[in-house]
């Protein structure tokens, strides 16, 4: 590192207002080798979020960077910008963010657009390839260019896209399964984006760490529907039999809100969350929604002008 850096060119710049130097020879000395320092760093430096730049793809012209995925430590080529979407590859145990090749990168991202082939689905006859997708680790039935989209399950925590074997690969289609039913109504047991779940009656409850999906009985899935039940009674503070899409609460840092299907809207200190009426929170709601734009009325094209028609002289 040049600590006089600043200081030399300030001297310059001082030396070109008095006409000592000519300011095209100082801008090519100093511009064409700084913008090369700049861009040999920005080629092989780690950004703030963790990533690290190991180069680029000499056919695509891509940039290959290696990252913390949702599951783990991955490798990455192209940009969700891009037109092509971005693929990804997962690192091996024995590799390391800090340490791992833009060679190493490319190997992985080729193999892993491949997939790994774990043998055929005995029902349909067609390949079963382990890869990491968009969202993580998954298995697939088939390929692209089938009659038939390709079918896919995400591996489940613990497991490896290196090691998972055709066997393990069959018991993750089996999900979501229907385990049986509770209070005349299914209870389904699948894994979605954010982790393994049961659904029953159009609510959804998440599974234990200790719960294995695939294990999971009709007993155990009840416990925890009414475990969640239980729960979400301690934070209820109204609720409204006119409205069923709306409640008073405790958030989960204990502080009064109202929910409303999805969204949660704070409320004023000054409010006293167990006088709130019905009407009082649709007020809050509308108040804090945010506005729906109104589409444009489209112009009226305009009429065609119409044809001279020359008249002979």
């Amino acid at each position: 590192m040049d600590f006089n850096f600043t200081a030399d060119v300030e001297k310059k710049f001082d030396e070109i207002s008095i006409g000592k130097i000519k300011w095209q020879k100082m801008i090519d000395k100093f511009y064409h080798p700084f913008h090369k320092k700049v861009e040999e760093t920005i080629e092989s430096s780690e950004r703030g979020s963790g990533e690290k730049i190991l180069g680029k793809d000499k056919e695509t012209g891509k940039v290959v960077l290696a990252r913390m995925g949702r599951y783990g430590a991955i490798v990455q080529m192209g940009d969700s910008e891009d037109e092509d979407k971005p693929v990804f590859a997962s690192l091996n145990k024995n590799q390391l963010i800090e340490t791992i090749t833009l060679e190493d990168a490319l190997y992985l991202l080729k193999s892993n657009k491949e997939g790994r082939n774990l043998g055929n689905d005995p029902e349909t006859g067609k390949p079963i390839f382990v890869r990491v997708g968009r969202f993580g680790p998954m298995v697939q039935i088939g390929t692209a260019e089938d009659k038939e989209k390709p079918k896919y399950a995400s591996l489940l925590k613990g497991m490896d896209v290196n090691t998972i074997d055709l066997e393990q690969a069959l018991e993750l289609f089996k999900l979501p399964r229907n385990v049986g039913e509770y209070e005349n109504k299914v209870v389904v047991i699948g894994v979605g984006r954010f982790g393994p779940y049961i659904r029953h009656d159009s609510k959804f409850v998440s599974l234990k760490k200790t719960d294995d999906p695939l294990e999971i009985t009709l007993e155990r899935a009840i416990e925890l529907i009414n475990d969640k039940r239980e729960a979400d009674k301690k934070k209820l503070i109204k609720e409204f039999a006119e409205d069923k899409d709306i409640f008073v609460i405790k958030d989960r840092w204990g502080k009064p809100c109202i929910k409303y299907k999805t969204k949660y809207f704070r409320l004023a200190k000054n409010v006293d969350a167990e006088k709130l009426t019905l009407a009082k929170c649709k007020e809050i709601i509308a108040a804090e929604m945010p506005a729906k734009t109104k589409a444009k009325p489209k112009a009226k094209a305009k009429p065609k002008a119409k044809a001279k028609v020359k008249t002979k002289k």
